[in-house]
Parts: structure tokens; C-alpha cells; sequence
């Protein structure tokens, strides 16, 4: 809410324009994080951190219901897959629960389904996920 709040301000000074970085942005700006990434400065307030994991698994079940109203099997079934063909990467999902669920609508689609996150989200799903690759992002890709 904050974030929103701020973005009339945000605009202001610095333009109406994509940001390019991922420590000055409008997240940081609001937050007046120091130059720290947005996960950087989450993991110094395990509370807030645990607050934003809520609100995205919140999102993670809209996200799944989307998949079940979306004709997901029918416009797979439309394109021709095999078994090595990259179907969807969900990058960020924080549980990886809306790729399972698009799994569970296409059984029968061939092809690979690739989870990413961070390295500690990843280590933290264990065994959960099968037929999911999960791939660890590189923490320098994300400053952290």
C-alpha cells in the first residue's frame, strides 16, 4: 500500500518511465531501503518477510483458479510438444502451486514445466513439486 501511495511522488522525481535497476525503484523509494534489494531488506525484518510470503501465496491461489477458468488443455492440446519442449516457466511463483495446478488440468501434455526461485525457496519445497524442474536463480542475478 505504501508503494501505490508513493507513486504519484515516485513519478515526480524521477519520470514515468520503467525502472531498469532493482535497488532504485518505487518499492525502494517508499520503503527507503538504502540501496538494498527488495529481498535483501525483507530478510532484515523476518516479520515483513513472513507478511509478503502471506500476501503472494494469497495471490498463488488466485493465480491457481485463473488456470482452471483458462482452457488451459484444450490450447495445449493445440501445439505440438514432446517431452523436451519448455512449456511454461514460472519465475518467482513462491510455491510453485499454480504450475502444479496447470499440470493437474494437463496430464497428458508433453513437455517440461520449470519452476525458479530463489535459492531458499527452492530448498524449502524438498520433494514437493514431482514432474516440476526447480532451478535456483543465481543470487547475483538478483543482487542479493
Amino acid at each position: 500500500m505504501l508503494t501505490c501511495a508513493k507513486l504519484p511522488e515516485y513519478f515526480k522525481k524521477f519520470g514515468y518511465k520503467n525502472p531498469e535497476s532493482l535497488t532504485s525503484n518505487s518499492y525502494m523509494y517508499a520503503h527507503e531501503t538504502n540501496g538494498l534489494t527488495i529481498w535483501r531488506y525483507l530478510s532484515l525484518d523476518p516479520e515483513k518477510l513472513k507478511e509478503v510470503n502471506s500476501l503472494m501465496e494469497m495471490e498463488t491461489v488466485q493465480m491457481k483458479q485463473s488456470c482452471v477458468l483458462f482452457p488451459s488443455a484444450e490450447t495445449f492440446a493445440r501445439v505440438v510438444t514432446n517431452d523436451e519442449t519448455v512449456l511454461v516457466v514460472d519465475v518467482g511463483g513462491r510455491n510453485g502451486l499454480a504450475l502444479a495446478a496447470g499440470k493437474e488440468l494437463c496430464p497428458r501434455t508433453k513437455g517440461r514445466l520449470v519452476f525458479q526461485d530463489r535459492r531458499e525457496v527452492i530448498a524449502g519445497l524438498g520433494e514437493s513439486l514431482p514432474g516440476i524442474e526447480k532451478i535456483a536463480m543465481i543470487s547475483s542475478l538478483l543482487n542479493l
